[in-house]
């Protein structure tokens, strides 16, 4: 249960920090073509977040389509607000893990994009693995358009923490 609240908070610290670089870039390179990604970094960065909010829906007991709305009104909204909306998913998560137990976590969950069930525990990780391959898609782009890129190793969060007392 420990690793999984530890991956929780290092998504959560590793989104605001992608976030914070690609919040300061201009329109035109956020909607940019960006090979490598899902099309541009601001649909890229859209995408992660709407993937972590259908997969927090699916662990609330939720239905995605209805929780999140529909798709266009979803994806419609500014990059500020999934910048926001990436930490109050990630709130629901270490909330969600604090009641956990082991029934929970195995706990069958209907993913309707693959109308199957995958363990409870399965579709957290997805969250949080989908999200840092696109993290990584979206440092590549940066670094070859020559942004730098920001430090996004879980020992680096360690660090800070360490340093600030946390």
């Amino acid at each position: 249960m420990d690793d999984l609240r530890a991956l929780v908070a290092y998504n959560r610290w590793a989104n605001a920090r992608v976030y914070e670089v690609c919040l300061g870039l201009d329109s035109a390179a956020l909607r940019a073509d960006a090979p490598g990604t899902t099309g541009s970094i601001e649909r890229t960065l859209k995408h992660a977040v709407g993937v972590e909010d259908a997969f927090l829906a699916l662990l609330r007991g939720q239905d995605p389509r209805e929780a999140l709305g529909p798709g266009a009104t979803y994806y419609r909204r500014d990059l500020a607000w999934f910048f926001v909306r990436a930490e109050e998913i990630a709130f629901g998560f270490a909330a969600l893990l604090g009641t956990a137990d082991g029934e929970l976590l195995s706990r069958p969950v209907h993913v309707p994009w693959f109308d199957r069930e995958f363990a409870w525990r399965d579709c957290l990780l997805q969250a949080l693995t989908h999200s840092l391959q696109h993290r990584t898609q979206i440092c590549s782009v940066l670094g070859a358009r020559g942004i730098e890129v920001p430090a996004v190793d879980y020992i680096t969060m360690l660090d800070e923490a360490a340093r600030q007392g946390d």
